[in-house]
Formats: C-alpha cells, structure tokens, sequence
C-alpha cells in the first residue's frame, strides 16, 4: 500500500495551526499501511499518564473518559521507534462517534490484513 494516507485538518489552536503552516503534508497525515490495531478507552501509556496528571475538578474531564477515547497504533518499525509502538490518541466528543472511528479502522485494518495474506498466498502458488 504506497501512498495510503488518511490527511486531517489541525485542531483549532494555535499552536497546531502553526506546525500545519510549518509543514503540512508531514504532520497531519496517517500512513494507514503502518496501523497495526486500534483501541477503545484508556489502554496506552499515553492515556494512563494523562489520566493520573489531571485534576478530578477539570472542566476538561467531561470528555477525557475512557467512553469517548481510542487510540491509533501504528508499526513501530515504521518510525524507528524499535523500543515502543507509536500512537495515536484520541478523544471524541462522546461514545457514539468513537465507536464510529473504532469500528471504521477496525475494519480498514481487516480488509487490508485480508488483502496482504491473499497477495503473499498467490506468491506462495507461484513459486510452487
């Protein structure tokens, strides 16, 4: 899969509107190839540490729940990160739109999983 990369607009602050302006075919992007799983709620280290800093009186905390968060992993090969996974977390508004994006790369990953076993057993009939 070359070339296969979901592109998304930066939120709206400014420190993400600068790095977009900075570089903007590089930041915003996810190479689909390199996600290797998607989770529901709070299962990277990622979550559990922003999870411990906040404040339990944060007006912030009516979204940070485990209901309304997954998180991307991608191929840690792919970023030359051999020691960890890279991810992505995220956290939507509320359960019914994470379900959406979970089930939507759940899915995405499957079929390019099926497509990946079917190209390496028609290499495997070849070379018989």
């Amino acid at each position: 899969y070359e070339k296969l990369y979901l592109h998304y607009l930066p939120a709206a602050n400014p420190i993400s509107k600068k790095l977009y302006i900075a570089a903007p075919n590089k930041l915003f992007r996810i190479d689909l190839a390199d996600v290797v799983e998607v989770r529901k709620g709070f299962s990277t280290d990622t979550f559990n540490e922003v999870q411990r800093l906040m404040k339990t009186t944060s007006k912030k905390n009516k979204f940070l729940i485990p209901d309304n968060c997954l998180s991307i992993i991608f191929d840690h090969r792919s970023k030359g990160k051999a020691d960890r996974s890279y991810t992505l977390d995220l956290v939507c508004t509320d359960e019914e739109i994470r379900n959406k994006w979970f089930d939507a790369f759940d899915q995405l990953i499957e079929s390019m999983k099926e497509v990946e076993y079917q190209k390496e057993y028609e290499l495997y009939l070849r070379e018989r």
